[in-house]
């Protein structure tokens, strides 16, 4: 006679009967849990750790990228026999002379936009005044459903104020600390790249795996350097079409426009949204006719699908296969992640976790059937 198997609960079996077992793909399913809660518990305390220290860790990931990104540069100078910490200084001091030049040049008239930034509701609410009607009809719509009457009736009441100043300020005027710990950051690892690399080799213990560790840092050095080669090219020649518009249609301070078009759109999605904004404002205020002040945020909406949507697409498509969808995503989470900083860093990151990701596991082709 067979014997009956264990009972479910903390009941011992009887003695000689077989313990129960438990199914092998529950077993599997269950471990799995297991390992993908401790992953997530990991994942959410790192990131929380990331945002409470962003003051310090934001500036320092910035320099990084930066660093990578002008290794090439560094490699080249060695090999004429410059040395690391020279090459490092005078790239230091040419960021921090370019930096502080367009925050020289655009201190001023941003000084001045932001002071007449509270005229533009009065402005706006005289050249917008062909939508009382449509807003009128809006508002008794409201009211018949609602049953209550709504307040501000007579005309569209827009305050654009917070919206020119908070992003503009956040990107062009960072923390005095922050400013500290980037250039530090970058200086020191320009300066000791060769040797940080070597510590970084020793980690991996066999040949094989340091070759295919130097293999990983070339590929992120690589990817890194093309993309922002690209898109450095890309903003300088939208830059200089902006300044071009501006000065075309009448705009004060062109070679402003053409810093700011060049530096905010380094910023996907956030930098050409700020632009479009500021030139309609500063046209607003400057132009009588609403025609006139749409000329220039109009070429500018245009130029910018054109360059997010083809130019850039194609261009970077040649060397990193990014889905449109992650980078959109990328962009929003570090966003709201980190700021406007995390948005110019958005990009990057994704580039070295995909990198990281193809190392981690690597897959054959699949050829798919016809």
């Amino acid at each position: 006679m067979s014997q009956r198997p264990a009972r479910a609960d903390n009941v011992p079996p009887a003695p000689g009967a077989e313990p129960a077992k438990t199914p092998l793909a529950s077993r599997y399913i269950w471990d799995g849990m297991a390992r993908g809660s401790v992953v997530g518990m990991f994942v959410l305390l790192l990131f929380a750790a990331l945002h409470w220290a962003q003051p310090v860790v934001m500036p320092v990931v910035l320099a990084l990228v930066v660093g990578i990104v002008l290794t090439p540069v560094l490699i080249q100078a060695a090999k004429i026999g410059i040395p690391y910490w020279v090459t490092a200084l005078i790239l230091v001091l040419l960021i921090f002379s370019g930096l502080s030049y367009a925050l020289v040049l655009l201190a001023g008239p941003i000084g001045e936009w932001i002071e007449k930034a509270p005229e533009l509701s009065t402005v706006l609410r005289e050249k917008l005044r062909f939508l009382d009607s449509p807003i009128a009809a809006f508002n008794d719509l409201r009211e018949s459903i609602t049953g209550k009457a709504a307040e501000g009736q007579g005309g569209p009441n827009i305050d654009l104020f917070p919206l020119l100043v908070q992003p503009v300020l956040s990107v062009l005027t960072p923390a005095l600390g922050q400013s500290v710990i980037f250039f530090a950051t970058l200086l020191f690892f320009l300066s000791g790249r060769e040797a940080l690399r070597i510590r970084f080799l020793k980690f991996w213990g066999e040949r094989k795996a340091r070759l295919g560790a130097l293999q990983f840092l070339k590929d992120i050095e690589t990817s890194l350097a093309g993309y922002f080669g690209v898109i450095t090219a890309i903003n300088f020649v939208l830059g200089v079409l902006l300044a071009a518009v501006a000065w075309l249609v009448g705009l004060p301070s062109p070679l402003v426009w053409g810093i700011l078009g060049f530096l905010l759109n380094f910023l996907p999605y956030i930098g050409p949204a700020v632009t479009i904004v500021m030139l309609l404002a500063v046209g607003l205020m400057v132009f009588e006719s609403l025609l006139h002040a749409l000329i220039a945020p109009v070429f500018y909406l245009a130029a910018s699908i054109v360059e997010g949507e083809v130019i850039t697409p194609s261009l970077v498509g040649m060397r990193l296969a990014l889905s449109p969808l992650l980078v959109f995503l990328a962009v929003a989470f570090w966003t709201l992640f980190w700021g406007p900083f995390g948005a110019l860093l958005a990009v990057p990151l994704l580039i070295i976790g995909t990198i990281a990701l193809s190392y981690a596991y690597p897959q054959n082709e699949v050829k798919l059937p016809d």
